[in-house]
């Protein structure tokens, strides 16, 4: 599976099962009632296997920014947005086709640029290999 516009589906419609925060596809400027994830996703990229010589891999790529108005808030979210998405298949997806996390350890910002609505955020980083299709 190689269509970046449904594999964004599935990760959109995944994480909205969720009763735990609420997701946004981009960027969020008001303040939603309760903690949320917003996810960025990107249009992915071909890539040549070496012994084929042609564009046969597709990297898909997409950041989930799990914000809360504490840390203790933004770090909950990330623990439930990661349980959603341990070991996930998209439907669809070749049996060897799963989402995986980067392994860098993010920190917790604090982003105080909105007036009265003090964010706390921790942004991670998924992506899946998929033979091109």
């Amino acid at each position: 599976m190689s269509d970046p516009r449904e594999l964004a589906r599935l990760v959109l419609a995944r994480s909205n099962t969720s009763t735990q925060f609420l997701t946004y596809r981009g960027l969020v400027l008001t303040r939603p009632p309760k903690n949320y994830v917003s996810l960025l996703f990107y249009g992915g990229k071909l890539r040549g296997d070496r012994l084929a010589g042609v564009a046969n891999i597709y990297d898909w790529t997409f950041r989930a920014m799990c914000i809360g108005y504490t840390d203790d808030e933004a770090l909950f979210v990330v623990q439930k947005f990661r349980a959603l998405f341990a070991n996930w298949r998209p439907i669809g997806a070749l049996s060897s086709d799963w989402l995986t996390e980067a392994q860098d350890d993010p920190p917790v910002l604090k982003d105080e640029s909105t007036l009265n609505a003090v964010r706390y955020s921790v942004t991670l980083r998924y992506s899946m290999t998929t033979p091109r299709s």
